[in-house]
C-alpha cells in the first residue's frame, strides 16, 4: 500500500514532538493510537523510522529523510488550504498561539471570549514561551512576541510599542530610601539576557537581590506582595493596582509587540481571523505602532 499523507502527518509530528504526548496533542489524538498509528506505518513501510531513547523518539536516518518529505508535503498542502481558505470559508479548526506569559495573562486571555464568540468554531491552544522556534518547528501557527527586530523568514505585523519601567508597591514608591533597603525583584539566568535584566546589571550591579523568579509574571506577583522592586513592561505594571511606577520609562528598553506566522500560514483563515482580531482588540491597548502596515517576510 503506498504511503498516504495520514501516515506523513504522524511521522512528522513524531519527529517533531519527540513523544508520543506532544505528537498526540499536535494531531489530535491520544498518544496509544500514536503509538499504534507509529507502529502500523513503520510496517507499512517496511523500515524502522525511530529509535526509543531518554530524550524520547529519535528519527531514524530513514525517518529523518520520511520526515523531510513530509514536511515538503505539510507546506503544498498548507499553500492549497490557504488559497481556498481565501474564499467565503468561514475559520474554523485549531489554532496554536504562542507567547509569552504576560501577554498571555494580560493581553490575550482577558480577550478571548470576544474571539470564541466571534469564531465559534475555532478552537485556540495557547502556550506561553519564549522562543521564536515555536513557530520555525511549526509547534505553533501564530506567535505574539515583544521583540525590536522579528525574524525575516516570517509574516507579521507590529500591535504597539511596549516601553519597560521600573515599578515598587505604592507605600515603597514614596519612600526611596525603603526601595534602596528591601532590594530587587529579578528573573532568573533563563532570562538573563532579556534587555531590563542586563539593563539592571548595568545600572545596579551592587543593589541588593531580594528574590529571583522565573518569570516576568512571577516578579510582577513578587512586587504586588511587597517584595522589593523591578522592571516590568508598562502593560503588566500599569494594570497592576497594588503597583507604582518609579520614574519614567527607560528608554533603551523600549520593543515592539509582534504577531507573527509562518508564511505558509498567512492565507489561513482561522490565522487571518486571528490576525484581525489581536489587531483590533490588543493594539488599543498599547501605544500606536511605529511602523504601521503589513510586514510580509519573504
Amino acid at each position: 500500500m503506498p504511503t498516504q499523507w495520514d501516515d506523513l502527518r504522524v511521522v512528522l509530528a513524531l519527529a517533531r514532538g519527540r513523544t508520543l504526548e506532544a505528537a498526540a496533542r499536535r494531531l489530535g489524538a491520544d498518544p496509544s493510537t500514536v503509538f499504534r498509528r507509529a507502529r502500523m506505518v513503520e510496517k507499512r513501510m517496511g523500515v524502522k523510522l525511530f529509535e526509543r531513547s531518554r530524550e524520547g523518539y529519535l528519527p531514524t536516518e530513514a525517518g529523518e529523510a520520511a520526515a523531510m518529505v513530509a514536511e515538503r508535503v505539510e507546506s503544498e498542502v498548507l499553500g492549497l488550504e490557504a488559497q481556498i481558505g481565501c474564499g467565503d470559508a468561514a475559520p474554523a479548526g485549531t489554532l496554536r498561539v504562542t507567547t509569552t506569559d504576560t501577554v498571555q495573562n494580560d493581553l490575550l486571555i482577558p480577550r478571548l471570549p470576544q474571539f470564541a464568540a466571534r469564531f465559534p468554531d475555532v478552537r485556540v491552544e495557547l502556550a506561553a514561551s519564549n522562543a521564536f522556534a515555536d513557530l520555525i518547528k511549526r509547534d505553533a501557527d501564530v506567535a505574539i512576541r515583544p521583540t525590536r527586530k522579528p525574524p525575516g523568514h516570517l509574516a507579521g505585523r507590529s500591535l504597539g510599542a511596549v516601553p519597560w519601567a521600573v515599578y515598587a508597591p505604592h507605600e515603597l514608591a514614596r519612600a526611596p530610601r525603603a526601595l534602596e533597603s528591601i532590594g530587587w525583584v529579578i528573573p532568573d539566568e533563563s532570562l538573563a539576557e532579556l534587555p531590563a535584566e542586563r539593563w539592571r546589571r548595568q545600572r545596579h550591579a551592587k543593589a541588593r537581590v531580594a528574590l529571583v523568579v522565573n518569570s516576568i509574571a512571577a516578579v510582577r506577583l513578587a512586587l504586588a506582595q511587597g517584595l522589593g522592586m523591578g522592571v516590568l513592561p508598562c502593560f503588566v505594571g500599569g494594570a497592576c493596582a497594588e503597583l507604582a511606577r518609579i520614574g519614567d520609562p527607560i528608554p533603551e528598553l523600549d520593543s515592539e509587540l509582534w504577531i507573527l506566522t509562518h508564511r505558509d500560514y498567512r492565507g489561513l483563515a482561522r490565522v487571518r481571523a486571528f490576525f484581525d482580531f489581536a489587531l483590533e482588540s490588543i493594539s488599543p491597548s498599547l501605544l500606536p505602532r511605529s511602523q504601521p502596515g503589513e510586514i510580509a517576510r519573504r
